[in-house]
């Protein structure tokens, strides 16, 4: 009987326990408002999809992270991590979508945290059910099944398929790296330096760089049209597919394909073709700007003394608020000067280089905020016979793109005297040397004369079937509907026998020769444009503007293309035109 009475209150104490947890979890959930969110565990999500159940996935991913991994059907937001206005922008563009259909919401972000949390608060608070919204348990991180993670918009293409179309008048190869690496710098695990041959280049960074309208401008110049195969390479897949969604997703192309294996397994068999800068070397990157900097020893640099210019007109006061660190400031009233705007006398360049302590030996990097002074002055610098000139491509926007921190105040000439940086170890160290009696640039200034002709030798060139005096001006300009907006001078014309070179939209502009980051354009898209009009590597070209600048540029750019007769004439159209001996045209000369 005892042991009944003991089994019996047993019991009722189990009983008793149990209602009380029970009533003691209600109570604690009704104090804290319960579990706030809902999970969907990778398994159920996995038997939810091979049993075709009806579900939304909403995946809020960076694009980068969504563009090689995600769950197949997810819809890419790009939303994380779902804290700002521009965020949650991201997630407005598919509350329509969701808000048609009564299916669950699953969110899957990068690790099934406070990105999907926040996310799940966003959507309730946009009239969304709560019924329906789940977050992934872990997230993307924790989603173990491979095989149902997958890309079904971006085809591939194997190398052996990619040699064999390569040339073909359909196809388009592009190339999303920078444009050090796309010019010929080995910058990763390349054997050889350069792009696969005819591959147009398209940095990927210019998605975030450009509005839409300027990115569809841009491709179509590019010959990137829906109407054409797009195979795209970088040295990562995901530069590779954010273009190719972009194409896809934004522009609706149809036939886009990566070629996963990119640069680093073409350039390994020399049988397959590639192509780069001949003179690459002599266009440099922040990157490389800053290890020359901080003492280290950048690919092609031999060591030499080194000085880096910001070059400008009138801007001494920007350089004093910000330059490259060491830099010295070189305005261009240095190496030109009224009436004409000619370069000065070989004795002032010499005394500029005196006070500069530059020697035909000394490394010269030159940049500057307008590209077609720093062409101005390397062009100027070649002609004396500096043997090391070299440009920051991009110049200062692009040192201040890629983070890198500015200078303030004044890197001073040095009087009777001039400084150097001395690379000692892995650091820099500052000296400042005078000029022995006697010393001087190192050789006899020119020593590339052939690098600037005046005007009697333009007028000999246009003698010649084989030279080019190549225009390098606005259209309206070439065909004097204007003379591109200078204003010390109205005259408006061209050259009789010049040729169209191109420029940009005005005197003051050469979109024809800078990408819409401060670049330089491509050089097979200079090399197709000069083509056009005539003006090929085996000419004699003498390159003219109004006064040099951008004629100066242009010659550069031949010059890292590896011509070998080329030269600025100098004069151009401003001292022809003063001249009213000299013949004047207007009008298209190819429609007479």
């Amino acid at each position: 009987m005892r042991r009944k009475t003991l089994l019996v209150t047993i019991l009722f104490l189990v009983m008793v326990l149990a209602v009380s947890t029970v009533t003691m979890a209600g109570f604690f959930d009704w104090f804290t408002g319960g579990s706030e969110f809902k999970y969907y565990s990778p398994k159920k999500l996995k038997q939810s999809i091979e049993q075709e159940k009806e579900f939304l996935l909403v995946d809020i991913q960076p694009q980068e992270d969504f563009n090689n991994h995600h769950i197949k059907g997810a819809i890419g937001t790009y939303a994380y991590p779902v804290k700002s206005k521009q965020d949650k922008a991201k997630l407005d563009r598919i509350l329509t979508q969701l808000k048609k259909s009564d299916d669950d919401i699953v969110i899957v972000c990068p690790r099934g945290g406070g990105g999907a949390e926040r996310t799940y608060q966003y959507l309730s608070s946009q009239g969304i059910k709560e019924k329906r919204l789940y977050i992934l348990e872990n997230g993307q991180a924790g989603w173990p099944y491979e095989q149902l993670v997958v890309d079904e918009k971006l085809a591939t293409i194997s190398t052996e398929k990619l040699a064999t179309q390569l040339g073909t008048q359909d196809l388009v190869v592009v190339d999303v790296r920078s444009d050090a690496a796309y010019n010929g710098w080995k910058l990763k695990d390349e054997t050889r330096g350069g792009h696969i041959k005819g591959a147009v280049h398209f940095p990927v960074s210019w998605l975030e760089l450009l509005e839409n309208e300027e990115l569809i401008d841009t491709l179509k110049n590019k010959g990137v049209t829906s109407d054409r195969k797009i195979v795209i390479y970088g040295y990562k897949d995901s530069q590779s597919k954010k273009l190719g969604l972009f194409l896809k997703d934004e522009l609706d192309y149809k036939d886009v394909a990566i070629y996963k294996n990119g640069i680093v397994k073409w350039s390994a068999n020399n049988d397959l073709p590639m192509d780069k800068l001949p003179n690459y070397s002599k266009l440099v990157s922040p990157n490389w700007v800053k290890d020359l900097i901080d003492g280290k020893d950048p690919a092609t640099y031999d060591g030499r003394d080194f000085v880096i210019i910001d070059t400008n007109y009138k801007k001494f006061g920007h350089y004093k608020k910000g330059h490259i660190p060491t830099s010295i400031y070189v305005d261009t009233n240095e190496i030109e000067g009224p009436p004409l705007w000619n370069i000065v006398s070989d004795a002032k360049l010499k005394e500029l280089f005196k006070k500069t302590g530059i020697t035909k030996d000394t490394l010269v990097v030159v940049y500057s905020e307008e590209p077609m002074a720093a062409g101005r002055l390397i062009s100027v610098l070649m002609y004396a016979g500096v043997e090391d000139v070299r440009m920051l491509d991009g110049g200062y926007q692009a040192w201040e793109r890629a983070g890198y921190s500015l200078e303030k105040g004044v890197n001073e000439w040095q009087v009777g005297g001039y400084q150097v940086w001395k690379k000692t170890g892995h650091s820099l160290k500052k000296e400042i040397k005078e000029w022995q009696t006697g010393a001087d640039f190192g050789a006899r200034i020119p020593v590339h004369p052939e690098y600037y002709i005046n005007v009697p030798q333009a007028k000999e060139l246009l003698k010649d079937p084989n030279g080019r005096l190549v225009a390098v001006v606005s259209w309206d300009e070439y065909i004097g509907k204007n003379n591109g907006g200078y204003s010390y001078f109205d005259e408006k014309g061209r050259i009789p026998g010049s040729v169209w070179g191109h420029g940009g939209s005005d005197a003051y502009h050469s979109e024809h020769f800078v990408d819409p980051d401060w670049t330089m354009r491509s050089y097979p898209e200079i090399e197709k444009m000069w083509a056009d009009w005539d003006i090929n590597p085996e000419n004699e070209s003498a390159f003219f503007c109004g006064t040099g600048w951008r004629g100066g540029l242009a010659m550069f750019d031949a010059y890292l293309m590896g011509w070998k007769n080329i030269s600025v004439f100098d004069g151009g159209w401003y001292e022809w035109s003063r001249n009213p001996e000299n013949p004047v045209e207007f009008g298209d000369p190819r429609k007479e």
